[in-house]
């Protein structure tokens, strides 16, 4: 047979190999290597088109099966990438490829700063559709914990990250673009409060007219933030002051003017603590003025209300005297006894 022995060269397009594939970002050249040093001899052939318009591309040999691929991205849009091996695709061509413009990529911050407990957080973020693919959420809680969120589409390049914060504390919350860019606004920590973990005690601690009254609120478990009271009585606002006490609870303190009924609005952050309006009936301890007989004098020890009849001169009988005292739950009378 002429021309024997015959010489036969084979390849393997499935032995193409991609170095790591970079992140489309506009206005950055797309470069990468393309790896055939174990594919055979044979013609690397590489083309990328968005919305049928071919691309530009370069194409160079390095050397031993290597070649270098470089683009430039045309708008926040789709690429489609095809590697051809002696016309024949190399494993996961054709590819796509996402760009965007990262500064365009913001989220908004959540306002208020300080957000309530066990109601959504929508927060706003703005991107191409593009990008969206590549993007990499992250958000922690205050045990480093992973929070699950669902990312929504609310048309024209807008979307919101809807999560749910539980717990009081700081979450940490990250937006990056294929896990390596962080976008505009991010990181950020989020702080949460729970408005339901705020504890009133000592309320009604021996209520006095006349005198300042305190009011005690723990606040330990709540989180961060500011504690408001607004104290009405029938005539307006009471002035009121909050102030930290030796014992790291919050003091309230407010006077207790004159015999009426205050309502007491206390909240945590904006939000209405449990309980909250607390109402403190001051009428209940208001002195009662009684109708007395012309030749009969009275006194009254504040304090504990009693009031004694006593003649001018002359000693009522024992069975004629009443004894009133004034209680929390209302007027009592009770017949006195001589001893």
């Amino acid at each position: 047979m002429g021309a024997s022995p015959y010489h036969f060269k084979t390849f393997d397009p499935k032995l193409v190999r991609l170095a790591k594939m970079p992140l489309g970002i506009l206005n950055i050249p797309f470069k990468f290597r393309v790896l055939g040093d174990e594919a055979g001899d044979g013609k690397m052939e590489v083309t990328v088109e968005t919305e049928g318009e071919k691309i530009p591309t370069e194409l160079e040999a390095l050397g031993e099966g290597t070649f270098e691929v470089t683009f430039m991205g045309d708008g926040e849009r789709r690429h489609e990438l095809s590697i051809l091996f002696n016309g024949e695709h190399i494993p996961d061509s054709p590819m796509s490829i996402n760009f965007a413009d990262v500064d365009k990529i913001r989220v908004q911050p959540p306002k208020p700063a300080l957000v309530p407990c066990n109601r959504e957080l929508n927060m706003q973020m703005t991107s191409a559709p593009s990008a969206i693919d590549d993007l990499v959420i992250t958000i922690l809680g205050p045990v480093y914990n992973s929070v699950p969120y669902t990312l929504r589409n609310h048309g024209d390049r807008l979307y919101s990250i809807d999560w749910l914060p539980l717990k009081p504390g700081t979450y940490d919350f990250e937006v990056k673009y294929g896990n390596a860019i962080p976008v505009w606004g991010c990181p950020m920590k989020i702080e949460a409060f729970d408005s339901t973990k705020v504890k009133v005690i000592d309320r009604y601690d021996e209520p006095k007219v006349g005198q300042r009254h305190l009011i005690k609120v723990d606040v330990s478990e709540a989180g961060a933030g500011d504690l408001t009271v607004i104290i009405m009585n029938s005539e307006g606002t009471v002035q009121s002051a909050v102030d930290h006490g030796m014992d790291d609870l919050l003091w309230v303190t407010f006077d207790l003017e004159k015999p009426d009924l205050y309502d007491i609005y206390i909240a945590f952050n904006g939000e209405p603590v449990p309980g909250s309006p607390f109402k403190l009936n001051m009428r209940e301890f208001e002195d009662k003025t009684v109708a007395l007989p012309s030749n009969t004098k009275y006194f009254i020890v504040q304090d504990i209300q009693w009031c004694f009849l006593q003649s001018l001169g002359t000693l009522l009988p024992y069975n004629m005297l009443t004894m009133y005292i004034t209680g929390c739950y209302g007027n009592s009378f009770f017949r006195f006894q001589a001893l």
